[in-house]
């Protein structure tokens, strides 16, 4: 099949500011074509629009007569997109990259054996054969590149784009990449590149030129490029265009558009959308995702030791600090009573909600390149969340059982259980529950930022936010301060292992005089509805957090916003009807 690629008046424009300007392009296979500009001149924008991961505004982008945004689906599979920075797993060797990449993105009914060949063909190609058992983060600048490279080329897309693949690296470097770019353009891919790199450009067919705002200025052979601008070279064509104050007044004629006439959306389109859902395929990528979460978790010895240390370093410190038998009910609970039972439980539930939460908080925003990447071959959200809810769901109960054995080892208590089990494993469930609604709640903050140094900032936040609304120290009796606590983990997890231990005894709730003056809550009473209301807001908050996590990451899916309804977005026929009229 001859493939094409058609880029008509692509313009993007947001909050009045003009990021793309009217650009065309046609490609066709052996097509390799560089996109050069100044600063600000909406490259990376022009390769977003292009692939649909930010739709532009105006114009059209027709591939193989299929209009881009329309079929999304479909169209994705064919485009190959190859970011600037590094999208890799480095605790992975590259052959264990490739390897878990084919898994996921090739049929469950491909044979094991052609798999593999495709993998080894793909490293060969890109000349990694001698480094396909090295780990990623020993690789130099080049290779991590051509790793980056060879996962696109796995499924065989008939388009290629890169954005800097050349940036960092030094002189030799950056040519082998320019020069392995050219080869495969030439095996019959269309290769798009945008590139600040002037010396190897002779290897392009073509040359697309940005000024600022986006603004094509020269597209063609880049031997011509100098003389377009009269300059001597490329470095002085940079350094005019840069000092101009209206760079625009360039501007190339806008071609003339024709009406673009479409294939019928392809019936397929929506089969990876699908399949994402189908219970086979969920649990298919289920088992691989978490084989090699746990690949990558054992292969970071660092992380690994400190998951390990933190849960004991708490429980022994409770341990040491903690007078003994705050938990053990007193003879005469109305005169002896012993409130600092709640410091005790405090201390076991914001350890849960911190271990529960700092385990997962990184976890989504720092994959979050790879997961796009992956999200263009059809991969479950739902798995991919399960992925890591489930190993750092058995780290965070054992850290929490951890907690409750060694922290209340010298408690003398709880004695007596609401329900018909040992007190000591009622307390090890909830605390176990409390920890996991906090996992569920630490994965909800990694998919709704953008970087993790914010998920490391707001987590203390989050921290401090429960400790006031978990309902010891502070009332939270007062209105809108009341409902604001439904949502803290820490206040059902108090109120649970308050239950338990029968907190309301310990306290000395009974006193009327205390009663009315202090802060004793009915979810402190040693009865099951009691315990049974804190385990279920437990649940509920887990579960809605996930729910949450769930939808953010699937409506930061490109394939989602073309989906939903936008008067601004074009399409290839609205863009020739405009063209037309």
């Amino acid at each position: 099949m001859t493939h094409s690629l058609v880029v008509r008046g692509l313009g993007v424009e947001t909050d009045g500011h003009r990021r793309l300007d009217g650009v065309d392009l046609t490609l066709r296979p052996t097509s390799f074509v560089a996109i050069l500009g100044t600063s600000g001149a909406g490259k990376s924008t022009l390769l977003k629009a292009i692939t649909g991961t930010d739709p532009a505004t105006e114009g059209s982008v027709v591939f193989d007569g299929l209009d881009v945004y329309a079929s999304f689906d479909t169209v994705r599979r064919q485009i190959g997109y190859v970011p600037q920075d590094d999208i890799l797993h480095p605790q992975l060797t590259v052959f264990e990259t490739l390897e878990f990449a084919s898994r996921l993105r090739f049929p469950a009914d491909m044979p094991d054996e052609d798999r593999i060949d495709r993998i080894h063909a793909v490293i060969a190609e890109l000349g990694l054969t001698a480094r396909a058992n090295a780990r990623v983060d020993q690789l130099s600048g080049g290779q991590r590149k051509r790793v980056n490279v060879s996962l696109e080329l796995l499924t065989e897309p008939a388009l290629l784009i890169l954005d800097e693949p050349t940036s960092g690296l030094d002189p030799g470097n950056e040519r082998l990449m320019m020069e392995l770019l050219r080869q495969l353009a030439d095996r019959g891919r269309m290769i798009i590149v945008v590139t600040h790199s002037i010396e190897s450009l002779h290897l392009c067919d073509e040359v697309l030129f940005l000024a600022r705002g986006g603004v094509p200025i020269y597209n063609g052979p880049p031997a011509e490029l100098p003389a377009r601008f009269a300059s001597t070279g490329f470095a002085e064509v940079f350094a005019r265009i840069e000092s101009m104050d209206d760079p625009s007044s360039l501007r190339l004629p806008r071609t003339v558009s024709v009406p673009v006439v479409l294939q019928p959306r392809a019936k397929q389109s929506l089969i990876g959308r699908a399949r994402a859902t189908d219970p086979a395929v969920v649990g298919r990528h289920f088992r691989i995702l978490t084989e090699r979460y746990l690949r990558v978790l054992a292969s970071d010895r660092r992380n690994l030791l400190i998951l390990a240390l933190q849960a004991p370093v708490m429980a022994v410190l409770m341990l040491a600090v903690f007078p003994a038998g705050k938990l053990q009910i007193p003879d005469v609970p109305f005169l002896d009573p012993k409130p600092e039972a709640g410091n005790v439980l405090m201390a076991l539930v914001l350890a849960a909600v911190w271990l529960g939460a700092s385990n997962a908080v990184r976890e989504v925003v720092k994959e979050r390149s790879i997961l796009r990447r992956e999200q263009n071959f059809g991969l479950s959200i739902a798995a991919y969340l399960g992925s890591k809810l489930v190993p750092l769901g058995v780290i965070t109960v054992a850290q929490s059982v951890l907690l409750v054995v060694v922290g209340t080892m010298r408690q003398k208590g709880p004695t007596d259980a609401v329900f018909a089990l040992p007190a000591i494993t009622e307390l090890l469930i909830l605390i176990s529950v409390c920890g996991l609604s906090a996992l569920c709640l630490g994965l909800l903050l990694s998919a709704v930022v953008n970087s993790t140094d914010k998920a490391m900032t707001l987590l203390p936040v989050l921290l401090f936010a429960q400790f006031l609304l978990a309902g010891l120290i502070f009332p939270v009796s007062g209105i809108g301060i009341q409902q604001l606590s439904w949502f803290a983990t820490a206040r059902w997890g108090f109120a649970g292992a308050a239950s338990t231990v029968d907190y309301w005894t310990l306290r000395g709730c009974d006193n009327a005089a205390l009663k009315s003056s202090d802060n004793c809550s009915v979810l402190w009473h040693h009865t099951g509805a009691a315990w049974s209301t804190s385990y279920t807001m437990l649940c509920v908050l887990g579960i809605v957090a996930l729910f949450f996590a769930w939808r953010s990451i699937v409506r930061a899916d490109p394939a989602e916003s073309l989906g939903r309804p936008a008067k601004s977005r074009p399409t290839a026929l609205t863009a020739a009807i405009k063209s037309a009229n």
